[in-house]
């Protein structure tokens, strides 16, 4: 198995050296890629969406003195890599927060276009080594996929 940085797993066949002159290790006719975190480094923006949503929850909660989401850690233990409402119920429980369905649906929706306006502003950047990857498996006719859980991409 080879581990790449992006975490993806590939498991090992080699395959004649293609035109770059390097051997790939193969063994499967098509690889499908996550787009965040694989194909996109979105978690900044990601990140910084959760913290306005939540830094405005919490100020509002509870006045100037709130202890703020912490870009790092809060959104690594809570909401990295879960749905949007997911984070949020994991969030709120580490804080000890109650809402109701349709507060966090509220928030839900507030991250979503926080991040959909992050987007837009700043675009996004891709990770070269994976998207090599991608363009050295196509030239040796692996059919490549890319999927993602995220709402934002399919529209």
């Amino acid at each position: 198995m080879i581990r790449t940085t992006e975490g993806l797993a590939i498991a090992r066949r080699t395959l004649p050296a293609g035109a770059a002159g390097h051997a790939m290790s193969l063994a499967f006719n098509a690889a499908i890629f996550d787009m965040d975190g694989v194909l996109t480094r979105t978690a900044q923006l990601h990140a910084a969406a959760w913290k306005a949503l939540f830094d405005d929850l919490l100020r509002r909660r509870e006045g100037d003195a709130f202890r703020p989401f912490d870009e790092q850690a809060d959104y690594r233990a809570y909401v990295d890599g879960k749905p949007r409402r997911a984070g949020i119920r994991s969030f709120l429980r580490a804080r000890g927060i109650t809402l109701d369905d349709a507060a966090q649906q509220a928030l839900a929706q507030r991250q979503d276009a926080l991040f959909e306006r992050a987007l837009r502003a700043q675009g996004v950047e891709t990770f070269e080594s994976s998207l090599a990857l991608v363009r050295a498996l196509r030239e040796r006719g692996v059919k490549t996929a890319v999927v993602t859980s995220s709402s934002v991409a399919c529209r």
